[in-house]
């Protein structure tokens, strides 16, 4: 008999588990899918398939853990298909079989029954990307599981043909479009509380072209990176890593007030561990990168400009913190802003153990947002636009959903070119989920097609699919729905159909 999710705000409401694997073909549409649209919009969620209750009666749980549920919207000549299906990891197989929880607190695998000490404990449930063949269920502890695009059906975990002595690969990869590679890092990348880091690259047939090994200068939080042409700008955050409290059934991790934010600046091509530049700054919590991009001085010098989320505190305080000062926010008056940081390569690394200074970044939407997308196709280059999730001001959501979603009820389209700041409010009552954009076409100018997301609507306990036109941004040019209710997902991507045959 499976257990009741416990009474706590993260398995509750909106956010209690969906648990649902299936296929429902032509979803109803109100209004008209653009008929460019060709392609699938995957996506994933943390939704655990049965209670957490092993550890702490489940007491425990954080939103980011879970199992990986990957949903994929078919889109083709105006109709929308829908396909769910939990990743087949090793974690949820052995659970299933036991028909009870066996992993203990997140990423703590001393707090986990004895049975599975040794397992795979990927939960596949961060972001689900497209490659060379293979959809890529992510979690950043570990490598990805590979599953089929078409049925989603889990092929296995994924060490790119035995390529990756890494024992763990970023949720969050990015696909240069010029050169087509995949550009990853994994960090604690020889085993919990190492400080390990390695930078890879891979080629569109799959082969890698690169690697870097280096030590990051402490055992943290590192999940998003931005990628300009010759430089990976890696943000680690100051949420470190305590194995001596894990080992007590602690944390894995602890924002600590004490610690700056770091920065490391790793050249695209080399394995010269000497040649990545350490920068830090002030006490903060940058969440997701909108891209990176680099200009070369008549010195021949380069200065990467990085477009990120940037909190001023602690962005996720499930997490237990240390060294909190009274004048610390607490997350309902954190600051949140889109902020350029400017870093300047022409010095290196002091002798002295000390690090480079970064100046403080510009702004460039001073509301409170999230989920940071660009077109993909300038990756790299100076963005004209970029779209997020942002807090309509005048509105306050009653929402009580996950902390760092909480309230982001609109989607924004920023144009950085001219200024300018477009909304898609869905009201009150609503949270959106991270968008996606499509371009209308191949040869498309930059920013110009749709924007796909999921809209949680908390007073009818249901989800919707809505698509924008960012020519007329203001209102969705078709609403879908689903007729179910997808807890708050993490992180997806568009596949255009021509790519995936």
């Amino acid at each position: 008999m499976a257990l009741p999710f416990p009474d706590i705000p993260w398995l509750q409401g909106f956010d209690k588990p969906c648990r649902f694997e299936g296929e429902v073909r032509d979803l109803i549409v109100h209004g008209e899918v653009p008929r460019e649209l060709d392609g699938t919009f995957f996506r994933v969620m943390p939704d655990p398939h049965l209670s957490p209750s092993y550890y702490e009666n489940g007491t425990h749980y954080i939103p980011f853990d879970g199992d990986g549920n990957v949903s994929a919207f078919r889109i083709k000549n105006g109709h929308v298909d829908y396909k769910q299906q939990y990743v087949k990891t090793d974690r949820l197989m052995k659970e299933r079989e036991a028909r009870q929880s066996l992993w203990g607190r997140y990423q703590n695998p001393f707090t986990s029954h004895p049975c599975v000490r040794t397992a795979i404990e990927s939960t596949a449930n961060t972001n689900v990307i497209y490659y060379n063949g293979n959809l890529l269920a992510l979690k950043e502890y570990t490598l990805p599981y590979s599953l089929d695009p078409v049925t989603l059906e889990t092929r296995g975990y994924w060490n790119f043909n035995g390529q990756i002595s890494s024992r763990s690969f970023t949720a969050h990869p990015k696909v240069d479009p010029k050169t087509k590679e995949l550009v990853c890092w994994g960090t604690q990348a020889k085993g919990p509380g190492t400080r390990d880091c390695c930078y890879f690259a891979f080629d569109p047939d799959g082969k890698k072209t690169e690697e870097c090994w280096f030590q990051n200068p402490f055992c943290g939080f590192l999940h998003d990176a931005g990628v300009s042409e010759d430089f990976i700008a890696l943000m680690l955050v100051p949420m470190r890593v305590d194995m001596g409290k894990m080992e007590k059934g602690g944390s894995h991790y602890y924002y600590d007030f004490d610690l700056d934010l770091h920065w490391g600046l790793v050249p695209r091509r080399g394995s010269d561990a000497s040649k990545v530049r350490w920068f830090k700054w002030k006490n903060s919590f940058p969440t997701h990168t909108a891209n990176a991009y680099q200009e070369i001085g008549p010195d021949g010098e380069a200065k990467v400009f990085v477009d990120t989320v940037l909190a001023h505190g602690n962005a996720l305080p499930f997490f237990p913190e240390e060294n909190r000062k009274d004048d610390s926010p607490a997350i309902e008056s954190l600051k949140i802003q889109l902020v350029r940081f400017c870093f300047d390569l022409k010095d290196e690394n002091p002798t002295d153990g000390s690090y480079l200074k970064v100046p403080d970044p510009e702004v460039l939407l001073d509301v409170p947002c999230e989920f940071p997308r660009i077109d993909d196709r300038f990756m790299g280059q100076k963005e004209k636009s970029i779209f997020c999730a942002t807090v309509k001001q005048d509105m306050h959501s009653d929402s009580k959903s996950l902390v760092g979603s909480a309230g982001l009820n609109t989607y924004t389209m920023v144009d950085l070119s001219l200024g300018k700041v477009e909304h898609c409010p869905f009201g009150p009552s609503s949270v959106v989920q991270e968008p996606c954009f499509v371009p209308r076409s191949a040869d498309a100018p930059e920013g110009d097609g749709f924007l796909i997301g999921l809209v949680n609507r908390l007073d009818t306990m249901l989800t919707e699919l809505v698509i924008i036109d960012t020519r007329r941004f203001s209102k969705p040019v078709a609403v879908v729905e689903i007729g179910l209710r997808l807890r708050q997902g993490l992180h997806g991507n568009w596949v255009n159909a021509a790519d995936m045959e």
